[in-house]
């Protein structure tokens, strides 16, 4: 087996030049001639002439991994974070519920004859209707508004006697209590109340009093 003549060449486009001359440099006895442009080289083998291309230099697998991951990292890096969502400021904050009114609370602040206590248990528009011997069915005293009845407790539990809650019943938005109170002398006072709820607040109340007989108005006791 003889080899007449093999050429390679790079992996380059040649001048036209240069392909002449390859034209002229391969030339065979027999006239034939072999082509050689643009990488490609004509060889003689045993009578068979064959192609034969040069040598391309190509990524393996892990090489294009590797390639593509750091192309990944720099588009990543390029990208700025999300900005968290701060919350609106003008959105306001659903208001707490006010706490029930309740037998308890009622006996607490009575009993401990704190007046901004119980106070705070009525709403704003709430009435308070008073009836006993100065104030009659037909002419009851009417409370009207939390500051008229907060002035009547700070003058009722700012006085010199005990208060005891001595029985209470709430169903539902109503509630009723009994109420006996004492003065120093020994003078008594007993009292029945009826309240109506509403929103967690007393909204209206009836006060049903009677006292042990003396001389000076209700008024001035109770």
């Amino acid at each position: 087996m003889r080899i007449e003549k093999f050429l390679l060449t790079p992996w380059l486009d040649p001048e036209p030049n240069d392909i002449e001359s390859s034209h002229r440099d391969i030339s065979h006895g027999d006239g034939r001639n072999s082509c050689c442009a643009g990488g490609l080289a004509v060889a003689s083998l045993a009578g068979v002439e064959s192609v034969v291309r040069a040598p391309r230099f190509t990524m393996t697998q892990r090489e294009q991994t590797l390639s593509g991951s750091a192309i990944a990292r720099g588009c990543n890096m390029t990208k700025s974070k999300p900005k968290a969502k701060r919350a609106s400021t003008s959105e306001s904050k659903p208001t707490p519920k006010p706490k029930p009114v309740t037998v308890a609370r009622l006996k607490r602040a009575i009993e401990g004859r704190n007046a901004r206590a119980l106070a705070a248990l009525y709403g704003e528009d709430a009435v308070v209707q008073v009836i006993d011997r100065d104030n009659p069915p037909s002419k009851p005293r009417n409370l009207e508004g939390r500051s008229a009845i907060s002035a009547y407790f700070d003058d009722v539990y700012g006085r010199d006697m005990t208060h005891k809650i001595e029985s209470g019943v709430a169903v539902g938005k109503r509630l009723a209590f009994t109420q006996s109170c004492a003065y120093p002398d020994g003078t008594r006072v007993f009292c029945s109340a009826m309240i109506e709820l509403k929103g967690g607040k007393i909204t209206r109340q009836i006060v049903v009093q009677a006292w042990d007989g003396m001389a000076e108005p209700i008024a001035d006791r109770l």
